[in-house]
C-alpha cells in the first residue's frame, strides 16, 4: 500500500515510536518528484540483518559486563512501572520470552543502553527492556531506584533535591538535567527557562535559576 512498517528493533535504534512507518514512494508522502524512496536490499538481506543483530547483541552484552565490573558485581535496583515487563533470553525484541515482571516489582541488574541484564534469581542473565515492550504501556518499563529524587526544599526559582545514589567505594559524579514544562514558548536567556544541567559529587544538589 506504499508504506513500510518499521520493525520494533529498528524503531528503538533510531528513537522512533514503536509503531512507525515510512513511505516507499514519494507520491505517498506528497512528493511524487522524489520517485522511489525505499527499495529491497539486493543480495542477502536476511543474512546482513542477522549479522547486524548479532553485533548489536554482542555490544550490549559487553557493555553489561563492563557495568558489572564498574558496579563491583552489585546490580542496580529498578522498579517495574508498567503493567508488565517482558523477560527475554537476549537483548533483542524478537528473542525467546522467559517470563514477565509485574508492576511494582523490584529487580536488580546491569544497564546496557536501553536494556537491563538481570542479576540474581531464576532469571539471572536474562534481559528486560528499560523502555516498554508492552502493548498496554507507552512509557518506560523500569525506573532506576538509585536515581529517584526527592525534593527537600522548594523556592521560587530553586530546588534542593536528593537521591539514593550508587553504593560504591569509588567516587561518583552525578549529572542532573532538567527541562521546562512551559507551554508559552517563553525564553529568559541565562535563566535556564528551557532546561539545563548541573553536576554534584554527592547525592544532594541545590538547583538555582530554574
Amino acid at each position: 500500500n506504499g508504506w513500510l512498517a518499521i520493525s520494533p528493533s529498528s524503531a528503538e535504534k533510531h528513537s522512533l515510536p514503536r509503531e512507525a512507518f515510512v513511505a516507499t514512494e514519494g507520491q505517498y508522502a506528497g512528493r511524487p518528484d522524489l520517485g522511489t524512496l525505499v527499495a529491497p536490499i539486493a543480495g542477502k538481506p536476511a543474512q546482513a540483518l542477522e549479522e547486524g543483530k548479532l553485533r548489536s547483541m554482542e555490544s550490549l552484552t559487553h557493555r553489561a559486563a563492563r557495568a558489572r565490573s564498574v558496579l563491583q558485581g552489585k546490580g542496580l535496583p529498578f522498579q517495574v512501572v508498567c503493567n508488565r515487563a517482558i523477560i527475554l533470553g537476549m537483548p533483542d525484541v524478537q528473542a525467546d520470552k522467559k517470563g514477565q515482571l509485574q508492576k511494582g516489582e523490584i529487580v536488580r541488574g546491569f544497564p546496557s543502553g536501553s536494556w537491563l541484564q538481570l542479576d540474581g534469581g531464576v532469571a539471572a542473565g536474562s534481559w528486560v527492556q528499560i523502555d516498554s515492550l508492552s502493548s498496554d504501556s507507552t512509557g518506560p518499563s523500569l525506573e532506576a531506584q538509585w536515581a529517584k529524587f526527592t525534593v527537600r526544599s522548594a523556592f521560587l526559582e530553586a530546588l534542593i533535591i536528593e537521591w539514593p545514589g550508587l553504593q560504591l567505594e569509588r567516587r561518583v559524579t552525578y549529572a542532573v538535567e532538567w527541562r521546562s514544562n512551559s507551554t508559552h514558548g517563553e525564553s529568559n536567556e541565562g535563566r535556564g527557562s528551557n532546561g539545563g544541567h548541573a553536576v554534584s559529587k554527592t547525592t544532594r544538589i541545590h538547583l538555582t535559576e530554574i
